[in-house]
């Protein structure tokens, strides 16, 4: 029985203790989150990998950023053009170097690639030539004052005198 009332007794003072931490806690702790920055561009981690690295062959910075999870045919196809571009220079036994310490897009080495002032050009409206004038005298009068309904109806009429006559 002694047992039983010393586990209830510790279970009482784990409780209270419990609690008593409660009532000290006035707000959670929240660890500060950290300062969320633009996520960069794959050329760019390739620019930053071979400006961090200089002199390492061109295989190697492939290898380094294929480990991060990039393709190596992408990074390929950035590093060739970056070097057509000029903002990597290739060295003797394929090693790179960055030109400059901050990437620039291909557009700051092209100025013929930067988005160009669109200028709409007005036409002028082409001429219409004036409508026909309808005939005003005659069976052309008739004919253009007749609906298609009746016009159709005359038609009929017609062809069965001339074919009484005929």
């Amino acid at each position: 029985m002694t047992s039983a009332l010393g586990l209830k007794l510790q279970e009482a003072i784990e409780a209270a203790e419990a609690r008593k931490a409660m009532a000290q806690w006035t707000s959670p702790v929240t660890t500060p989150t950290p300062m969320t920055t633009n996520p960069i561009s794959l050329s760019e981690l390739t620019f930053n990998t071979v400006r961090d690295n200089p002199g390492t062959p061109k295989g190697q910075i492939i290898t380094m950023l294929e480990k991060d999870g990039h393709k190596a045919v992408s990074t390929t196809s950035l590093l060739s053009a970056m070097v057509r571009y000029g903002a990597i220079i290739m060295g003797d036994r394929k090693t790179l170097h960055a030109v400059g310490e901050i990437y620039k897009p291909r557009a700051a080495f092209n100025k013929g690639l930067a988005k160009k002032e669109v200028r709409m050009i007005k036409r002028a409206k082409p001429e219409v030539a004036p409508p026909v004038p309808l005939a005003t005298s005659g069976i052309d009068a008739i004919i253009n004052s007749l609906s298609l309904h009746s016009a159709i109806e005359l038609r009929n009429r017609l062809n069965k005198m001339f074919a009484e006559v005929a």
